[in-house]
């Protein structure tokens, strides 16, 4: 996990649940003190304090996509 992001240099895209991680954590880690998946909390709340800043081009500097919205059309 490090590696994969300290490695990116301009964008780095990570596809899974955010949901899910957390419910994991927390599954794991009911009481939230340190664990060895804490690490995955601190993630996902960078990420969602960075959804918030703005590159100068006004850019977001993270995001997420909601899986609706990758589907394509449905099959007939």
């Amino acid at each position: 996990m490090n590696v994969a992001l300290s490695r990116a240099k301009s964008k780095l895209v990570i596809v899974g649940s955010t949901s899910f991680l957390v419910e994991a954590v927390r599954g794991v880690n009911p009481d939230a003190g340190d664990h060895d998946l804490s690490f995955i909390d601190a993630i996902v709340n960078t990420v969602d304090q960075l959804k918030e800043e703005r590159r100068p081009d006004g850019t977001p500097c993270a995001a997420s996509i909601e899986p609706a919205k990758l589907s394509g059309p449905t099959p007939c």
